[in-house]
């Protein structure tokens, strides 16, 4: 259970999304481009009802079907699942909450730490190198991200 005191914020771009069935079997879908999804002559005509396999992201409207996938489905026993990047948030208020995994906290902040320290002239020990990489691990333990490019120690 999460209680997040801002809204999810629009994606910058959606990477990849497939539909999922009650099994677990994921069928990908594909993305079209603007004139693609301008061309199709029915989106949602009741003899082109079947599974959903072609889908138009449209990031520039805020807040509407951003998302539109092409044809009907056919049951209920499927959803999408989707994989997409978002912007980075901005913290102004001492109630906003960032919208990440609890995890990656003092990753985060050990990785800052790090990366501030010479603006400062604090010394980087093998202390601090040994809390980074710990809360590192810890980060990476549970609901890891798909991709390594969050976490990457020794590439600054």
């Amino acid at each position: 259970m999460f209680c997040y005191q801002s809204n999810a914020q629009n994606p910058i771009v959606v990477d990849a999304w497939v539909l999922r069935d009650t099994a677990g079997a994921d069928v990908p879908g594909r993305f079209m481009t603007v004139q693609d999804y301008a061309m199709q002559p029915s989106k949602g005509q009741s003899q082109f009802i079947s599974d959903p396999y072609l889908a138009y992201f449209e990031y520039q409207l805020a807040g509407s079907n951003w998302f539109h996938e092409i044809y009907g489905s056919s049951n209920v026993g499927k959803y999408d699942v989707l994989w997409f990047r978002e912007p980075i948030q901005t913290f102004v208020n001492t109630t906003d909450n960032p919208e990440f995994p609890d995890e990656w906290v003092r990753a985060i902040q050990w990785g800052t730490s790090k990366e501030i320290a010479p603006m400062f002239n604090v010394p980087w020990d093998q202390q601090k190198e040994g809390l980074l990489q710990e809360s590192l691990a810890f980060a990476r333990q549970k609901d890891a991200e798909i991709t390594s490019m969050y976490f990457q120690p020794g590439n600054e």
